[in-house]
């Protein structure tokens, strides 16, 4: 199958596009390279550096080939950071999202997935949450993926497309450039004697291995029918505290750092959900099964 995967050069696209070449695939990457330095993939992806906010980046790309599936991975990623950039995240994330859908109208793409996130819940009454729980924002990252989601599903209903959209958990590894796994890692190689950990530190959120999130991708994607709109929950089954993952962090890199808090609200910034964990019964009953769990989860992140 010919694929384009937008946002590849990223820590999830990367891996996406190696995953999808190493099974056959033609695949080509998308990505202005603006988060992350060029991969060295190797000769089986093709490589085109561009915006999906620049129209003519798109037309020089999708005129290249005839692509049969868009995987839509390109977003501006730092959670945190949404607050303070609204216009930024809004471009990236939703214009950018419009941008390649009018792309794959014009082109004749008939499916295209998209990586959007468990943030669009806000703060769940439902947990484990399932797919059909209502989407109230409580981020503009999350506000901006519920609009691509949107889009996608409109674009999808009007043009006889197909959309599959994966909402993610936390997705970690060991070459993840942010995060809390890496935020620590960070924190304690520039003072191993002391740890800042954003809130309270009982936040309890989901975390996967990437190599269970590609997993995933590929079991849902190679189901459903031709058309139609298809929703994935993607993420483990436990809940880690922020604590818990300092602690396997430092025992991880022999150390046994103080730890200090920066409030006493479970939140650790503007738009942060303090307990997350989706329900992902349907993407189980299509085969699919996370095979790292828990703490080993970290881990294998530490270990390179």
């Amino acid at each position: 199958m010919a694929i384009l995967v937008t946002g590849g050069a990223g820590f999830i696209g990367k891996q996406w596009a190696e995953w999808l070449a190493m099974n056959g695939n033609s695949v080509t990457v998308l990505d202005n390279l603006s988060g992350a330095p060029k991969p060295d993939f190797n000769n089986k992806i093709e490589f085109f550096k561009g915006d999906i906010l620049n129209q003519k980046d798109l037309d020089a790309v999708f005129s290249n080939g005839k692509f049969e599936r868009v995987d839509h991975l390109a977003a501006h990623p730092h959670v945190k950071e949404s607050a303070g950039r609204p216009v930024e995240f809004f471009n990236n994330n939703s214009v950018g999202t419009f941008n390649l859908l009018e792309s794959c109208r014009k082109y004749g793409v008939s499916h295209i997935s998209f990586t959007s996130t468990s943030t669009v819940y806000g703060l769940a009454e439902k947990i484990p949450t399932p797919e059909d729980a209502p989407l109230l924002p409580i981020s503009n990252y999350g506000s901006t993926k519920m609009a691509g989601e949107a889009m996608l599903m409109s674009y999808a209903s009007t043009y006889g497309m197909r959309a599959t959209i994966f909402r993610l958990a936390n997705i970690v590894g060991p070459t993840a450039t942010h995060g809390v796994i890496p935020d620590f890692v960070a924190k304690l190689k520039k003072n191993p004697k002391k740890l800042e950990i954003l809130g309270n530190g009982t936040q309890k959120k989901s975390y996967l291995f990437i190599d269970d999130l590609l997993s995933g991708f590929e079991i849902a994607l190679a189901k459903g029918g031709n058309k139609g709109v298809f929703v994935y929950n993607v993420g483990s089954e436990e809940q880690l505290t922020t604590l818990e993952i300092a602690k396997t962090v430092s025992r991880e890199m022999g150390l046994t750092p103080e730890f200090r808090f920066s409030g006493k609200t479970r939140a650790g910034w503007i738009g942060d959900v303090p307990d997350m964990l989706l329900d992902v019964k349907k993407l189980k009953a299509l085969g699919w099964q996370p095979k790292v769990r828990g703490k080993d989860i970290i881990k294998k992140c530490i270990r390179r």
